[in-house]
C-alpha cells in the first residue's frame, strides 16, 4: 500500500521537512520497505525550482556550514550549481548524459509495457553474465554519455568555469545568499548571449556540460540528504538490513576507487542515481530485475553484484535503443492532409527534441515507485 509521509531532519536548531513516498516492495522473495522522493517536486520546472529540491539544497548547505566546509571551493561550486539548475539548459544537459523519461506515464503506457517485455527477454537470455564496477561504469558511459567534447569547447568550458565559478564563489563568501543573485544574473545573461541565438556552437557545448553539472550538483545534495534520511528511517521505522541496503543502492551516489587497469577514482553512474534515472524504474518493472536485486540484498551468491550490474547495463541498452525510436516517432508522423500516407517532417528538430526530453515539467518518478 502506497503512503506519503513527512519526515523531519534537524541541523543545529533548524528543522528540514521532506515529503516522502513509501510502499512495501518485494525484490523477488525479499521484502523491502521502499522510500523515495517525488522527482517532479525535486527538479521543479524550467525557471522555477521545486519545493522539495529547495529543501534538499538548503539541507546540504546547512550540513556544510555545520561541518565548516562551506568555504571549500568544491562544496561552494556544488551549492552554486544546484541553485542554478532551474535556469540551466535542461534539454541540452540531458544530452550530455542521457536521462530523459520517454513517456509521461510509466507502467500503464503501452510503449512502456513493450519495453519491459523486451528487457525481460534480454535479461533472461543473458542471465548469468557479470560486470565489475569499472566495467559497468565504462559501458554505461558509452551508452548514455558523456559524448566526445571538442577541444575548443573543452577550453571554453575550463576558462568559463574558472572565471564564472571563481566570481560566484567570491560573492558567495563575501555576501552570503545575496551573492548568489550575482551568479544567477551573470548566468542568465550568458545564456541569452550564446544559448538562445544561432551559432556559438563552442559556447553552447560548454554551457551544456555545465548545465549537466547543475543536475549532478543537485544529485550530490540529494545523496547527502539520504545519508541522513536512511539512519533516521531505521530508527523511526525499524527498517531491516535488506531495506537499508536497497535504499543505499538506489539513492546514494556511489564513488569508487578503480582497481583495474590503473583507472582513476570514478562515479559509478556518472553523477546519476538509480532512483532518479529512468533505467532504475525499468529494471524494477521486470521480474528478473527484482530477483537480481533480491539476490544482491541477501548476498546468497558471491557474484550477485556482478549479475545486478550487468542487468542494469542491459536496461540501459534497451533504454538508449528505445530513446532513438521515440525521437523518430516524435519527429515524423503520417501526413494527415493529401494522399499517399507519406511521412512528413511536420516539426523542426528542435521542437521534436523538446518533446522527447520533456524538461522538468514532465519529470516522471512521482509517488508510483
Amino acid at each position: 500500500m502506497l503512503t506519503n509521509r513527512t519526515e523531519e531532519l534537524v541541523v543545529g536548531d533548524r528543522p528540514f521537512r521532506f515529503e516522502l513516498c513509501r510502499k512495501p516492495d518485494p525484490m523477488g522473495p525479499v521484502p523491502v520497505d521502499h522510500w523515495w522522493m517525488d522527482a517532479r517536486r525535486l527538479y521543479g520546472q524550467r525557471g522555477r525550482s521545486g519545493a522539495l529540491g529547495r529543501t534538499v539544497i538548503a539541507y546540504f548547505w546547512a550540513l556544510c556550514q555545520r561541518a565548516e566546509t562551506d568555504r571549500d571551493p568544491e562544496v561552494q561550486e556544488s551549492y552554486i550549481l544546484a541553485r542554478l539548475l532551474p535556469f540551466a539548459r535542461s534539454n541540452a544537459a540531458r544530452k550530455i548524459v542521457v536521462d530523459a523519461h520517454l513517456v509521461r506515464a510509466r507502467n500503464d503506457h503501452p510503449a512502456q509495457a513493450e519495453w519491459v517485455r523486451e528487457l525481460e527477454t534480454m535479461l533472461q537470455t543473458t542471465r548469468g553474465a557479470c560486470l565489475t564496477m569499472t566495467e559497468f561504469q565504462r559501458q554505461s558511459g558509452k551508452a548514455i554519455g558523456p559524448p566526445e567534447i571538442s577541444l575548443e569547447a573543452q577550453q571554453f568550458y575550463q576558462e568559463y568555469c574558472e572565471q564564472f565559478l571563481g566570481e560566484a564563489r567570491a560573492t558567495l563568501t563575501d555576501q552570503g545568499e545575496a551573492g548568489l543573485e550575482v551568479a544567477t544574473t551573470r548566468w542568465k545573461s550568458d545564456l541569452a548571449r550564446w544559448g538562445r541565438r544561432g551559432g556559438y556552437a563552442v559556447q553552447k557545448q560548454g554551457l551544456d556540460v555545465l548545465s549537466y553539472e547543475c543536475r549532478t550538483a543537485l544529485h550530490r545534495c540529494y545523496s547527502a540528504v539520504w545519508c541522513d534520511l536512511i539512519p533516521h528511517l531505521v530508527e523511526t521505522y525499524q527498517l531491516d538490513r535488506p531495506s537499508v541496503d536497497f535504499l543505499g543502492l538506489w539513492h546514494l551516489d556511489h564513488v569508487r576507487d578503480a582497481v583495474e587497469d590503473g583507472a582513476a577514482r570514478f562515479h559509478l553512474f556518472h553523477g546519476h542515481l538509480f532512483a532518479l534515472h529512468p533505467v532504475g524504474g525499468m529494471l524494477l518493472a521486470t521480474a528478473i530485475g527484482r530477483e537480481l536485486v533480491g539476490a544482491w540484498l541477501t548476498r546468497s551468491d558471491p557474484q550477485a553484484q556482478g549479475h545486478l550490474l550487468h542487468a542494469l547495463s542491459i536496461a540501459l541498452h534497451v533504454y538508449v535503443l528505445r530513446r532513438g525510436v521515440s525521437a523518430e516517432d516524435r519527429r515524423w508522423r503520417p501526413e494527415l492532409l493529401g494522399g499517399g500516407g507519406a511521412l512528413v517532417d511536420d516539426r523542426s528538430e528542435a521542437s521534436a527534441a523538446r518533446d522527447l526530453e520533456q524538461g522538468e515539467e514532465g519529470e516522471d518518478g512521482g509517488c508510483d515507485g
